[in-house]
């Protein structure tokens, strides 16, 4: 949620050891863009962006690669051209395309759902940007599901739309959820684990104002180690960083 930033998370993951970061959506905050009335008028989408881009091209020179997925804060830019400019949307560019132009070993995930493309010309399968699949593990930022069991309804979800995904949802052994601010982990009773993700924000402006409705962030992140010879998973190895 830059520029929101909780610097002793930041400062941890710039101190890890991993070779691969995902960040998990929400990357940039787009306070900017937000529906309501902003309280702050100093925070521009130009000043959004600078800090964005300073703070990724850091990462960048730290990880070899990062792999980045769109939350419901990046995407505020787009309902907000729908909404004022509909018909200008074919030249709005997302601001993760803006933030990770000419970085490498930055790339952005999405998971294409095939065969769902309107019958019209011209016609795209739906892309879900907000997801990403590495090997046995699923990583998501579903807006729709909040609260601490919010990664056990993605798992339903994924059931639910098994069918038409283009995954075997049956070889998932780990399922993340974020958007949550929260950090925590458990296994299911057939040993899938489900995690939500933890954040790298302050508590927010609109987390004070409503405080009867919000609980305060849980900074932090997952680390995860991957066999060098199997190249799968340890998840016993897995652990959570709070900070």
């Amino acid at each position: 949620h830059l520029p929101f930033c909780h610097e002793e998370t930041l400062n941890a993951i710039l101190k890890s050891k991993a070779r691969k970061l995902y960040i998990a959506g929400d990357f940039s905050d787009m306070y900017s863009a937000q529906s309501h009335r902003p309280s702050i008028d100093y925070i521009t989408a130009t000043e959004e962006l600078a800090v964005s881009r300073a703070v990724l091209e850091e990462l960048a020179t730290k990880f070899e690669e990062i792999i980045m997925i769109e939350g419901n804060h990046e995407n505020r830019v787009i309902k907000k051209a729908q909404t004022l400019v509909p018909q200008l949307l074919p030249l709005i560019i997302h601001p993760l395309q803006v933030l990770s132009y000419g970085l490498e070993n930055v790339k952005l995930a999405s998971l294409s759902i095939p065969k769902s493309a309107p019958m019209v010309n011209y016609g795209k399968d739906i892309e879900l940007g907000f997801t990403a699949v590495d090997d046995d593990m699923l990583i998501g930022h579903f807006e729709e599901f909040c609260g601490d069991d919010a990664p056990v309804k993605l798992e339903e979800w994924l059931q639910k739309f098994s069918h038409k995904l283009p995954i075997d949802i049956s070889n998932l052994k780990t399922i993340f959820q974020a958007h949550t601010h929260r950090l925590n982990m458990r296994y299911t009773a057939k040993g899938r684990l489900l995690i939500s993700s933890g954040c790298v924000c302050e508590v927010q402006e609109y987390v004070w104002k409503h405080h009867s409705k919000y609980s305060p962030p849980t900074p932090g992140f997952i680390e995860l180690y991957k066999d060098p010879i199997s190249q799968k998973i340890d998840y016993t190895r897995t652990r959570m960083v709070y900070t």
